[in-house]
């Protein structure tokens, strides 16, 4: 069962509040009427007594009681008349909008029925019939423990007694289930204040949204599928990528040059920076997103392994905020931080000295993302030409800043840190592949 309340600030408007209007219009109509006729009749007595003073002033006689009485009488028969043809007019008026009232509401496709707080159905338009008791033609005066299943009858109790309770707009979403059928129905509960002179009376409003329910279930089934079918492909590529690295492994197994074989060693790891990313996808819920600091904590042991780091003298410490990447963000981030942590256990470390690799990714105010990588080692080299690449083997490294569209700072102090700046390919609008 799906439940919502109207919670804005607002105070309630109910669909009863026109009905409403309408009736206090037409007592407005009457009242006015009637203030007018006795404004009338008081004149009226008025000029008659003034027009019978005149008369024995001028005459020096009464002024016969016929005419004084007839007098009255006109005046007051004038009075009623136009009372009389105000209320026709009135209740005329009130009659053709409680009609249009029932019209619209017997031919609406909704069900609408109303429900006072111990079930009893006071009114229910054709529609609701139809549904809620096929095997009815009125439902009216029934009680609806009698006419629908129990548990339903219950959940919607509940609901009417909260709008009771609340005295707000109250929609919910549930199941109904008939003999041989069962039917998803989406109801509005409104309060509608004594509109029929019966108080804590609600109407209830269902539309029937099972073929909705329906297109919903089959697209969410055909969603499963293809997560399946999507996550089956990176299985599949992972696997592939691991079976390269193998080949690679085992061609470098069958070199004697040193130069060479490092060469497969660095080509080995980028691939398996990769597949650790097609790996993490195969085991989340959402393919689209990707746990970046999780990522970097597998790729990580993988490479302390592949590189048979002295953990005694040498630490590396992955930092993360919760920060999520897209796959095609995630992929060339892994391979630089492949790039430069080889770099650093390669070279920082190499004369015995103890340190630590730090790799760090934060999320900033502004939609963009930093990636450190740093070592507290020996450096960079004091005569390294920092905008020639090629001479530190980090090529790689700048194309890939390039294609995330992102800022790389390189700060040489008490070590070596790499500071990079991007967005994910989507907000900066570059395809990677």
């Amino acid at each position: 069962m799906i439940s919502v309340d109207n919670k804005s600030g607002e105070p309630d408007k109910t669909i009863g509040a026109d009905m409403r209007g309408d009736m206090k219009t037409a007592g407005d109509h009457m009242e006015i009427v009637s203030r007018f006729g006795l404004i009338f009749l008081c004149l009226a007595m008025f000029l008659t007594v003034a027009f019978a003073a005149h008369y024995k002033i001028e005459t020096g006689k009464l002024l016969p009681p016929g005419i004084l009485l007839g007098i009255l009488l006109g005046a007051i028969s004038w009075w009623m008349a136009r009372a009389i043809t105000a209320r026709e007019s009135s209740l005329h008026e009130l009659s053709t909008k409680m009609n249009l009232y029932r019209t619209l509401i017997e031919s609406s496709q909704n069900m609408v029925y109303i429900v006072d707080p111990e079930g009893l159905v006071i009114f229910a338009n054709r529609n609701a019939c139809t549904v809620l008791a096929p095997d009815r033609e009125e439902i009216t005066g029934q009680n609806l423990h009698h006419l629908l299943p129990g548990m339903w009858t219950d959940r919607l109790m509940e609901n009417i007694h909260k709008v009771l309770r609340t005295r707000q707009v109250h929609f919910f979403q549930d199941q109904i289930s008939f003999s041989n059928s069962a039917k998803w129905l989406d109801t509005q509960l409104v309060l509608i204040d004594n509109v029929i002179g019966t108080p804590g009376t609600v109407m209830c409003v269902s539309n029937d949204i099972t073929e909705r329910k329906w297109a919903e279930e089959r697209l969410r089934e055909s969603l499963e599928e293809k997560e399946i079918l999507l996550k089956e492909i990176h299985h599949r590529v992972k696997n592939n990528l691991l079976a390269i690295s193998g080949l690679i492994n085992l061609q470098a197994s069958y070199l004697a040059d040193e130069n060479l074989k490092n060469a497969f060693k660095s080509s080995q790891s980028r691939i398996l920076s990769m597949a650790i990313v097609h790996e993490k996808l195969c085991q989340l819920k959402n393919v689209s997103r990707i746990s970046f600091g999780d990522y970097l904590r597998t790729l990580m042991e993988h490479m302390a392994k592949y590189f048979s780091v002295d953990t005694e003298n040498v630490g590396i410490e992955v930092i993360c905020d919760g920060s999520e990447l897209n796959p095609d963000t995630a992929i060339p981030c892994g391979l630089i931080v492949n790039e430069l942590v080889s770099n650093s256990l390669k070279h920082a470390f190499c004369d015995g000295r103890k340190g630590i690799v730090r790799v760090e990714i934060t999320r900033l105010p502004d939609e963009e993302f930093q990636l450190t990588v740093s070592d507290n080692g020996r450096g960079l080299p004091p005569n390294c030409d920092l905008d020639d690449f090629k001479t530190l083997g980090l090529s790689l490294v700048a194309n890939l800043v390039d294609q995330l569209n992102g800022q790389m700072t390189i700060v040489r102090q008490d070590g070596t840190m790499f500071r990079i700046r991007f967005r994910e390919y989507h907000e900066c609008g570059i395809e990677l592949y």
